[in-house]
């Protein structure tokens, strides 16, 4: 976070993102060139001549709609926001009318947008995850304290009482939730079409991933990213796969959703990069380390030096019996396909 004031020219672009400047200047550019060709296009009687000025003039219309939607949006979220405190994400849903996911979003992207920033002040705003709420900063610390999150009293055992045993007809068995791992798996297994399947794929070996390195390391779970992957983005995930697999479905709405999958296959892809990116830096830090410890304790002086080349022979056996192992094992499974 910048806890900086911001000169003229910053705050000239904080004004023009918060007010859709640059679409609403090409929206009227696009729109005026369409309004000047018109005239002669439909003087010309020629339903071809149209074609020139509508590619300009229907843009144009649609830049400044949509310029003039998100200003009013953005205004509607301002009047509910406290700019000097903290504002729950579910009361911000609930007088919007929006989804909580859908909140979600939109503050990030004011936020990215630098929103919250006004005039000669060093105001910001970001996300708590954890609290579930949108908190005004100054130097990366609330304005107003966060309360803590309520704690769970733990609820005293009540034993039974014993009960004459009568013989009852064995109860069906309940259906087992299934995790999110095996509900693509299922819809893997349902789906016909294999543009989705892909994505499917996709999807299931980044959290299957994500979930054995979470069991790995349980401290992963504290990551901005892992918990707005199992509190935001998987359940939405997981109900639009359940909308493509509904019959009553539209063809429209699954080529939607069709893209959308995809671009979700991507996004947790790029999540389980990240972790990936976190362990080789942790290894080179241990490396370091660990290099720095011999060099400490003495251990890197001429006596490891000469006893240097017996243990590297030794080191270069192995890993030649581990590479062998693994090509006869790869070979194995091709074997098997």
């Amino acid at each position: 976070m910048n806890n900086l004031y911001y000169n003229d020219k910053k705050l000239k672009q904080i004004k023009s993102k918060r007010t859709q400047k640059r679409k609403r200047v090409w929206g009227w550019i696009l729109t005026v060139l369409g309004a000047l060709e018109l005239p002669a296009a439909i003087a010309a009687l020629d339903a071809s001549a149209l074609i020139s000025p509508l590619i300009f003039l229907i843009p144009g219309i649609i830049l400044l709609l949509m310029a003039k939607k998100k200003v009013d949006t953005w205004d509607r979220y301002e009047a509910i926001i406290d700019n000097m405190g903290n504002t729950p994400i579910s009361l911000i849903a609930k007088k919007m009318g929006f989804s909580e996911p859908r909140v979600y979003s939109d503050l990030q992207e004011m936020i990215h947008s630098d929103f919250f920033i006004g005039p000669n002040c060093n105001i910001e705003a970001y996300v708590d995850a954890e609290h579930d709420m949108l908190v005004m900063a100054s130097g990366g610390k609330p304005l107003r304290p966060i309360p803590d999150l309520p704690k769970e009293e733990p609820k005293p055992e009540v034993k039974p009482e014993p009960k004459e045993e009568a013989k009852t007809e064995p109860a069906p068995k309940k259906q087992e939730k299934l995790t999110p791992v095996e509900m693509i798996q299922k819809a893997i297994a349902e789906t016909s079409d294999d543009e989705v399947r892909g994505y499917l794929y996709g999807l299931e070996g980044s959290v299957r991933r994500i979930d054995e390195r979470m069991k790995a390391d349980p401290e992963l779970q504290q990551k901005t990213s892992i918990r707005r992957l199992y509190k935001y983005y998987l359940p939405q995930i997981l109900e639009l796969i359940r909308k493509y697999q509904a019959p009553d479905t539209p063809a429209e709405l699954k080529a939607q959703i069709r893209e959308a999958l995809g671009t979700s296959a991507s996004a947790l892809a790029n999540i389980e990069a990240d972790l990936l990116e976190r362990d080789q830096m942790d290894a080179e830090i241990d490396i370091e380390t660990l290099k720095n410890m011999f060099a400490q304790d003495g251990l890197l002086g001429r006596g490891s030096q000469q006893a240097r080349p017996a243990g590297a022979a030794q080191g270069a056996a192995g890993a030649g019996a581990a590479a062998q192992a693994g090509a006869a094992a790869g070979q194995a499974q091709v074997q098997k396909k």
